[in-house]
């Protein structure tokens, strides 16, 4: 199904859809794809007084999403999942994590977490949430925003520098280091954009379907 959107062209990926006139990439079920990426104003994550906090608050377990209302914050659930040699703190109620190790999925790094310096690993929104309010989310519910900013399915714990280096960017200007982390990232991507109906572009569809084929095995 192709649909008219000003200049671009959205095509729900399906059989009989069409791609780009040269181009050997295989539709990729579910999809919603465009020529161009669309400009969407208004995006603003902070939550101090008086600004837009349009993803609500940061790691709410307000979110209807895996792990959502257990009575631990969302960055801590994720610590807990992705860090090995997990320690957490005894006073709080086998929520807040002490100390651990992260092997990042991403570049391969090792990294010792410790609530000390807690900022040595930080926690990923794959699909980046500046683009996601671009690609669909500003149209969205607070409470829809509030779960896909909490999904744990587009959400991974990796280094500080590869949070960093990685920022807001997409497969077009941005992939993982490491062959595994292609395929994790690759797959996350589709699996979250599929799932929320967030637009991609062609070009970073083609990059995607690449970097599936070439590492997932």
């Amino acid at each position: 199904m192709a649909i008219a959107l000003g200049i671009a062209v959205i095509c729900v990926l399906a059989a009989g859809c069409t791609v780009p006139r040269g181009s050997q990439l295989t539709p990729i079920p579910g999809l919603v794809v465009v020529d161009a990426a669309p400009q969407v104003a208004g995006y603003d994550r902070s939550c101090k007084k008086g600004r837009g906090c349009v993803f609500g608050q940061s790691w709410s377990d307000d979110a209807d999403a895996q792990f959502g209302h257990d009575g631990c914050d969302t960055r801590n659930n994720i610590l807990q999942r992705d860090l090995r040699d997990v320690k957490i703190v005894k006073s709080a109620k086998n929520c807040k994590v002490q100390s651990g190790i992260l092997s990042d999925p991403f570049s391969g790094e090792v990294v010792h977490f410790d609530r000390g310096d807690p900022q040595e690993v930080q926690i990923d929104h794959v699909f980046p949430l500046a683009v996601a309010w671009e690609r669909g989310a500003s149209a969205w519910e607070l409470d829809v925003r509030r779960t896909f900013a909490n999904d744990p399915r587009n959400l991974l714990a990796v280094s500080k520098a590869t949070n960093q280096a990685k920022g807001a960017k997409m497969p077009t200007n941005w992939v993982p280091e490491t062959m595994s982390g292609k395929c994790v990232y690759a797959r996350t991507v589709i699996d979250v954009a599929r799932k929320y109906q967030l637009i991609l572009t062609w070009a970073e569809v083609m990059v995607l379907r690449e970097l599936e084929d070439s590492n997932c095995g």
